[in-house]
């Protein structure tokens, strides 16, 4: 959400897990019950691993506002100006403007 919050819902609680970012957030998925994956404004990403968030890197300085995969190594997110990042466990590469 705004300003990079990130709540999680246990099935009687939300808890902030928010990254370190004051960059707002507009798209989550989640590749399995402890790996998730953010996306939103200026080209932020991050993964989460049940504990820890690590910034991806994906060069570009677009909005990102759509997020899915098939599993922790195939992500797709994409955003304005017709981008679109491909996630293979090492870092977010570009696959088209």
């Amino acid at each position: 959400g705004e300003a990079g919050t990130v709540l999680h819902w246990d099935g009687s609680e939300w808890t902030d897990i928010s990254p370190s970012t004051s960059a707002s957030l507009w798209a989550v998925w989640a590749a399995d019950a402890t790996t998730v994956f953010v996306v939103g404004n200026n080209g932020a990403a991050f993964r989460y691993d049940g504990s820890e968030w690590e910034e991806l890197p994906t060069g570009v300085d677009n909005n990102l506002y759509g997020l899915h995969g098939t599993a922790v190594d195939d992500v797709w997110a994409v955003g304005n100006r017709g981008m679109a990042l491909h996630y293979e466990g090492a870092e977010a590469a570009d696959s088209g403007s």
